[in-house]
């Protein structure tokens, strides 16, 4: 998840947002709770955000451990006479 941040010029609006369930909702950038802001960058409100600080992700090296496979002979059913 990227860290954003509200732009200083959009806090205090407020935006207009169709839902096509709920119709138009009218939304107040400063009531926008963090947990909540990658949510209105994917639907359409990528230009009031902007990038805090870009975290990286350090990756291990993952190491393959091969793991024997046992053959387990298959159970067949006898047939009745």
């Amino acid at each position: 998840m990227r860290k954003m941040k509200i732009k200083e010029e959009f806090k205090g609006k407020t935006v207009i947002i169709y839902n096509s369930v709920l119709g138009n909702q009218s939304v107040l950038i400063d009531k926008i709770l963090p947990k909540q802001y990658e949510w209105y960058f994917k639907n359409g409100l990528k230009h009031i955000f902007e990038a805090d600080e870009v975290e990286e992700i350090i990756e291990e090296e993952v190491t393959e451990e091969v793991i024997e496979e046992v053959i387990v002979p298959r159970k067949t059913r006898t047939k009745k006479k």
